[in-house]
């Protein structure tokens, strides 16, 4: 019922995208590279039903360099309780979509990075029907970032695209379409994690670091790269037990990406719901061979929507 908000924008993009191989040639999945959106938080994660969700969206642009732009549109929708609780339902049915109930998106920046921030507001009798093992509501917020034109026409197996000038639907560089689901609970809550978002272990302010060239990149000098996650983000979790019954707490993860460089593991285990805590969750950093700014993001996640984030920009000579 409930999986990550990265997962969810990572299998809807693929829609677009299509498969990707790994293995020689091939860029490693943390390089921005193209336009990504790189999470969405919701605040609250869990909503009663009156409540209103603000959201903040992080994307970044790696078709452009730092200091430049390029006209990016997005565009919000919403569903509600799709039979089955199947994203997909919605996209096959486009009449149940319905424009994002809440104030004006507005344009952001989180140390360096873009973001738009909108709402949602939960109307009061949200709360669906009775469901096992606690009653829900549920509403898909549907979001797309599109560097053309944004059209209500069906590309590439959606019932909406982007367009260049030429009207030729745009790929993933251009457009990246996402989804989120907010439950709505009478009761429950659920907190995002407890990042502070202007700290990582192994930097310092305006850290400059020295380019690694491909021929010497196995010999190339790495720093550490480690948010500053509080031990409270992982919480008990109400819905989950294990076989004896005992309660289980939030299993919590963070993703890295940069817009250059490569990282030793870009993705690590925070917390397991059953062993607990694992200090080890940093990573290194290498740095591209390439000179000028690179941004370093850690994307911090919890399994029941919660998500947070840390970053850095650091100078490569």
């Amino acid at each position: 019922m409930r999986t990550s908000t990265f997962v969810r924008i990572g299998l809807f993009a693929a829609l677009v995208s299509g498969a990707s191989c790994g293995g020689a040639g091939f860029e490693p999945p943390s390089k921005i590279q193209g336009l990504r959106v790189l999470a969405l938080q919701k605040e609250p994660a869990y909503p009663h039903p009156g409540e209103t969700v603000q959201m903040k969206l992080l994307y970044w642009d790696g078709k452009v360099g730092e200091g430049s732009s390029r006209n990016v549109e997005f565009q919000f929708l919403q569903c509600d309780d799709p039979p089955g609780d199947l994203y997909n339902t919605c996209l096959t049915n486009p009449a149940s979509l319905a424009p994002l109930g809440g104030g004006a998106p507005t344009m952001g920046n989180d140390q360096g990075a873009p973001t738009i921030s909108f709402s949602t507001s939960i109307p009061t009798d949200k709360i669906v029907q009775p469901k096992f093992p606690i009653a829900y509501g549920l509403r898909y917020i549907f979001f797309t970032a599109c560097a053309g034109q944004f059209k209500l026409e069906p590309a590439n197996g959606l019932p909406f695209g982007c367009f260049d000038e030429a009207d030729h639907a745009l790929g993933p560089d251009d457009f990246v379409p996402g989804y989120s689901a907010i439950y709505v609970y009478d009761e429950l809550r659920n907190a995002n994690p407890v990042v502070d978002p202007a700290l990582m272990t192994g930097f310092t302010d305006d850290l400059h670091v020295v380019h690694c060239t491909q021929s010497d990149r196995g010999n190339c000098p790495a720093f550490d790269v480690k948010p500053i996650i509080d031990r409270a983000s992982a919480e008990v979790d109400p819905l989950g037990n294990d076989a004896n019954g005992t309660p289980l707490h939030e299993q919590l993860w963070v993703a890295y990406l940069s817009t250059g460089g490569d990282f030793t593991k870009d993705l690590r285990l925070v917390n397991d719901a059953t062993t607990g805590w694992n200090d080890d969750y940093g990573t290194k950093f290498r740095a591209p061979a390439t000179t000028g700014p690179v941004h370093i993001f850690g994307i911090v996640h919890d399994n029941r929507g919660g998500v947070a984030w840390a970053q850095k920009r650091i100078v490569v000579e």
